[in-house]
């Protein structure tokens, strides 16, 4: 199997990261420069406002229903947000793919106190990537 047919296999969801702000935007960017094919959903982005910020999620949430309904070649979503509110927002991405029999990664590029954390939420992810404390 070639590397980049791994890739085939992983939908990755977070935040618009075409004009990167911040560190979820720009570890996006850099893993859409190297991997091939990058297949993404967008939840949020960094220059909206709280009300367009739901419109995104809304929206991303019925795209993300349609890319695992139709690309059956989708084995895992790999979903990349911040802790408190964008964990939040990731929880709805979470339900989904687990609904739909798909293995979850979620990275946190803040710290996160995992003990601490939802642990309802955690415990439906199949490998968390962070900085714990």
């Amino acid at each position: 199997m070639s590397e980049s047919s791994i890739f085939e296999k992983v939908l990755f969801v977070g935040m618009d990261y075409k004009i990167p702000k911040g560190g979820i935007a720009s570890v996006l960017n850099t893993y859409s420069i190297f991997i091939h094919p990058f297949k993404f959903v967008r939840t949020a982005a960094s220059e909206l406002n709280n009300v367009q910020n739901v419109w995104y999620a809304v929206s991303g949430y019925l795209l993300l229903i349609w890319k695992l309904f139709t690309d059956r070649k989708i084995e895992i979503v790999h979903i990349h947000s911040a802790s408190g509110t964008s964990l939040w927002r990731k929880t709805c991405a979470i339900k989904i793919a687990k609904m739909m029999g798909k293995k979850v990664v979620k990275t946190y590029v803040t710290e996160v106190d995992l003990k601490n954390s939802d642990s309802q939420i955690l415990k439906k992810v199949d490998v968390i990537f962070s900085k714990s404390r």
